[in-house]
């Protein structure tokens, strides 16, 4: 089931009886290095009376790792020997598998049929039979049951078992001309854990819990006598999904004290969600330092603007003249202040303002020789 492909392997020991038709497999996922295949009822390929109907006391389980039969003798509340009847399965959190088988019949149609509407549960690993208690109305044969949906099994189409009709070469056609299906358009849907038929499938319904039957049982603690120690090996090989405590060991109860002998897969997480998990923290670790580091230095920026813009507008030596600002003479740093008409109207002298304080006027300037007069750069007068 894991690699998905199809293989054709050649294997003896099927069972003491030999060949049988009509019965049901199912796949167990849960125990077993590739999980187990469950061959439960049917009857003899050769015969179709019910005396050649297989005993379902006794199972056969196909080991697809080891390519091996084994025999399981089965105990509890053990169904009648059928055919043509339909199998599910889902695993428990408590480390057990249920598997529940509904329906089927002996090869005979009628009232006789009816006592066949019934389902059990055979529990594993303790290979345990539980009925399911209502009242048998409605029996079929040659239909299919589906584990779906959380803890609920959807059955779809089959026969009649209670026509009346006697002609065996019309057994198989007559009920669906004769007959109405009390199940509308041939669908029923049944809770595994109620115990009880609903009138709708409920969608994302709760996940499967062992029903108070199922419990009541594991509460007792029972041993199981496997027919071969190499079968018990195989069941100590657990692999369960949702398992809130540990797995049965051979001893068939899911005690926690068993939990040393069994594996399971959700005990520890894998070494590649781990990776996925620290990768995951990296990048989260990444983006918050680096928004972090952002926000400082936004916060920084607004600061150091905010501290010069108070700076300036602090400052006495700054005044607004048409728009631009200039400093006032005399105040903090000094530079030549003299407005261009000025210089114009006094070519020969010129207005100084003393560097670091005052404005006074000074005296006419003598350069370093001549007649004192400055000539201003510009055009003779």
């Amino acid at each position: 089931m894991s690699t998905k492909k199809f293989s054709n392997s050649t294997a003896g020991g099927y069972s003491f009886n030999g060949t049988a038709e009509k019965g049901a497999m199912h796949y167990v996922p849960s125990f077993g290095p590739d999980g187990l295949f469950v061959v439960i009822g049917g009857d003899d390929f050769w015969h179709s009376d019910a005396e050649s109907l297989a005993d379902i006391e006794t199972i056969s389980i196909y080991d697809p790792s080891s390519e091996r039969w084994f025999n399981q003798t089965t105990t509890g509340n053990i169904p009648q020997p059928r055919k043509e009847f339909c199998l599910a399965g889902i695993e428990s959190n408590n480390g057990t598998y249920e598997i529940f088988m509904y329906a089927g019949w002996a090869g005979h149609l009628g009232a006789g049929a009816i006592p066949y509407d019934e389902i059990y549960i055979l529990t594993l690993p303790a290979f345990y039979w539980i009925k399911v208690d209502y009242p048998p109305q409605h029996p079929r044969h040659g239909l299919t049951c589906n584990a779906v949906g959380g803890s609920q099994i959807l059955t779809i189409g089959g026969l009649d078992t209670n026509s009346k009709h006697t002609i065996d070469t019309l057994v198989y056609v007559s009920p669906y001309d004769t007959t109405p299906d009390p199940f509308a358009q041939g669908l029923a849907i049944f809770d595994m854990t109620t115990l009880q038929f609903a009138d709708q499938y409920t969608a994302k319904a709760p996940p499967y819990v062992q029903s108070d039957k199922v419990q009541n049982y594991y509460n007792t603690r029972p041993a199981t006598k496997y027919n071969s120690p190499k079968l018990a090996k195989l069941l100590n090989i657990t692999h369960f999904a949702n398992t809130t405590t540990s797995s049965a060991t051979n001893s068939s109860s899911p005690s926690q004290s068993d939990s040393s002998t069994t594996s399971t897969r959700s005990t520890q997480p894998s070494s590649s969600d781990t990776s996925k998990g620290a990768s995951v923290g990296a990048i989260a670790g990444g983006v918050i330092g680096g928004v972090a580091l952002l926000a400082l230095l936004g916060a920084l920026i607004f600061l150091v603007r905010k501290r010069r813009k108070a700076r300036d507008s602090e400052d006495p030596s700054y005044v607004e003249v048409s728009g631009e600002s200039k400093r006032r003479p005399g105040q903090g740093r000094q530079e030549l202040y003299q407005m261009p008409s000025e210089m114009e109207a006094n070519p020969r002298h010129i207005r100084l303002t003393e560097l670091g304080g005052g404005d006074g006027v000074q005296s006419p300037v003598e350069l370093g020789g001549g007649d004192g007069a400055v000539e201003l750069h510009g055009s003779a007068h």
